[in-house]
This record gives structure tokens, C-alpha cells and sequence, in this order.
């Protein structure tokens, strides 16, 4: 992972006191500096806030990685991709193709002995439909 200078950076090594002391709020730090706290509340606080220092470099280091990729995506040629589409076929030639006739009326007897469909399995039909419509207009991202 690189930081904000460009230079990499190691997710994986422990932070140093210093680093953790920074990030404690004002309450932590005065209870860490205190002399009348014990060491093992001391150790619980500055293990606290070490981890707190790592859950933020891993984050860090997963959203870098995930911008790697958006760019990756990002440098795809969109005249390339104009160039392999295919438009669809033309009404003339989509009126000469050949139709299974013998196919579409075995799902016809199928679907007339299945009887009717409740009110709630045509209300989640409508749902998943227009969820998918909504998904290929670009309506729902």
C-alpha cells in the first residue's frame, strides 16, 4: 500500500508508541500518563487503541486495493467496446426464423395445469421483475 506521499507502506508491522499515543483521546492519554493507573490498565488502553491503529491501516489498505481495480475498470476503451457491438437483428429476419411450435405448446399444457398463482407469488414475481428492470435501466445501482 502506498501513503499519501506515494511511498509503500507495511500493513503488517506493530505501531510504535508514539503512533498509538496519538491517536488516544485526551481521557485515555491523561489515564496512560498518570502515575496512580496500574500498568495493567494501562496495557488494556494502549492495546486498545493499537488495535484501532491496524483496523485503520487495513482499511486503508483494502479501499487502495479496491481503487486499483476501479481504475483498472476505468481504463477499459469504450471505442473498443463500440466496435464488437451487434446490433440486434432486423424485424425482416427475426419474421424468418423457425419456431419449435411442438416446445412452446409443451409449456402452454404445463402452465394451464399448474392453476392459479396465489396473490403472494404474483406479488413477489412483480417485486423480482421490477427490481431486474430497475437493475438494467441503471435505476438501482
Amino acid at each position: 500500500m502506498a501513503d499519501k506521499s506515494g511511498s509503500q507502506v507495511d500493513v503488517t508491522r506493530e505501531p510504535t508508541e508514539e503512533e498509538v499515543l496519538r491517536l488516544m483521546h485526551a481521557e485515555n492519554l491523561q489515564l496512560y500518563n498518570s502515575p496512580d493507573v496500574p500498568d495493567d490498565q494501562k496495557q488494556v488502553i494502549f492495546e486498545f487503541h493499537k488495535k484501532q491503529w491496524k483496523d485503520a491501516r487495513e482499511l486503508s489498505s483494502d479501499q487502495s486495493a479496491e481503487a486499483s481495480r476501479l481504475s483498472e475498470l476505468l481504463r477499459i476503451d469504450p471505442r473498443k467496446i463500440d466496435a464488437e457491438y451487434k446490433s440486434f437483428p432486423t424485424f425482416a429476419e427475426w419474421s424468418s426464423a423457425a419456431v419449435d411450435v411442438s416446445k412452446w405448446n409443451e409449456h402452454i399444457k404445463s402452465l394451464s395445469t399448474a392453476g392459479e398463482p396465489s396473490p403472494s407469488l404474483l406479488r413477489k414475481a412483480r417485486q423480482i421483475v421490477t427490481r431486474a428492470a430497475a437493475i438494467d435501466t441503471g435505476a438501482l445501482e
